[in-house]
């Protein structure tokens, strides 16, 4: 869709447009997920959008135990992080790989780190009961990597995730790795993991495409710029041919012990 971004500038790429620019698409909890919505959901308001965002994190509490300690990998400006103080009363240190949104997610007092999660695994802590990666785990080039590590220090493993029936080696300008849901599945085995659940959850997530495009095309053409331009471009992508697009990218929600 443009030019790739070089893998050293992703912190830049995910801190160069402003808070209130990234409020105003994603919302009062700046999550940067896709959300669930109820079967038969059209016609999505922003109201429904911030339920349907909530939602998504909300949908994985049965396996996020009350009290229960969650490492947060590619956390992004902290929505299920708070989410997950807040409602389930866990201790939550989260990752990301943009110093703005670290900044932002420590002013609202969340423990953040800013880091590479790829290339600096003694950010982890020594043992976790939950590692969550909401929808980060396609910025990963080497996932089997990454998911040994995992297996190393946390005791179950929470996952949403985006497939693709093609693999697509670069998505996103570069950001993004995706994968097949056969070559994902061969990942997490071949790092340890036990998958107990294996669940696509594209029908329920797609009306947030549209949410979001309307959420762009409200804001000025000064902060159409850098990160919110490409994803202006990619909703419209999708838009073009939502059916087809649903098809061949998998939304898979995946726990594993």
């Amino acid at each position: 869709m443009n030019k790739a971004i070089a893998r050293a500038d992703i912190d830049e790429f995910y801190s160069e447009n402003s808070i209130a620019d990234w409020r105003a698409v994603l919302g009062p909890r700046m999550h940067y997920h896709f959300g669930l919505f109820r079967p038969g959901a059209s016609a999505v308001s922003d109201a429904d959008m911030d339920v349907a965002l909530d939602r998504a994190i909300q949908v994985l509490y049965p396996h996020i135990p009350k009290g229960s300690s969650v490492l947060d990998i590619g956390c992004g400006w902290g929505g299920p992080c708070g989410l997950l103080r807040e409602e389930r009363g866990c201790t939550v240190k989260g990752v990301t790989i943009s110093h703005a949104q670290a900044e932002y997610c420590r002013s609202l007092g969340m423990d953040v780190i800013h880091g590479n999660a790829e290339q600096d695994s003694t950010m982890f802590p020594q043992q976790v009961d939950v590692a969550l990666m909401m929808e980060s785990l396609g910025h990963m080039k080497d996932k089997e990597k990454l998911l040994r590590r995992l297996r190393a220090c946390a005791s179950k493993l929470v996952i949403r995730t985006h497939c693709s029936l093609v693999p697509q080696d670069a998505a996103f300008a570069g950001t993004a790795y995706i994968v097949t849901p056969e070559t994902m599945r061969e990942c997490l085995q071949r790092a340890g993991w036990n998958i107990e659940v294996w669940f696509d959850r594209r029908v329920e997530s797609m009306p947030s495409i549209d949410a979001w495009q309307a959420r762009v095309e409200r804001l000025s053409d000064d902060a159409l710029t850098g990160h919110l331009k490409l994803f202006r471009r990619w909703c419209a992508h999708i838009l073009a041919n939502p059916r087809a697009w649903a098809h061949s990218h998998p939304h898979l929600e995946i726990v594993a012990t």
